[in-house]
């Protein structure tokens, strides 16, 4: 999250990458407290997006996957 945050506030280019890699952080630093400092849950609404799949810790569908978590944020903001 700091190197994407750095190249923002000094106005060097980034690339998606840079921003799943911040998400992938996020989820990393929020661990298993999901809480409204990880942007998909506060976008579902205060609730861990629920997997059918068992593989994903808690549940969620995006859990520490930044391109997942790119994915999800997209389909629930919308972009002007």
């Amino acid at each position: 999250m700091n190197e994407l945050l750095k190249k923002l506030v000094v106005g060097d280019g980034y690339t998606k990458k840079d921003i799943e890699r911040a998400l992938y952080e996020m989820c990393d630093n929020t661990h298993s407290g999901c809480d409204s400092d990880c942007l998909v849950y506060e976008l579902n609404g205060n609730k861990v997006p629920e997997c059918s799949k068992e593989v994903h810790w808690g549940g969620c569908e995006t859990f520490k996957d930044g391109p997942a978590m790119f994915k999800f944020i997209r389909s629930k903001v919308r972009v002007s």
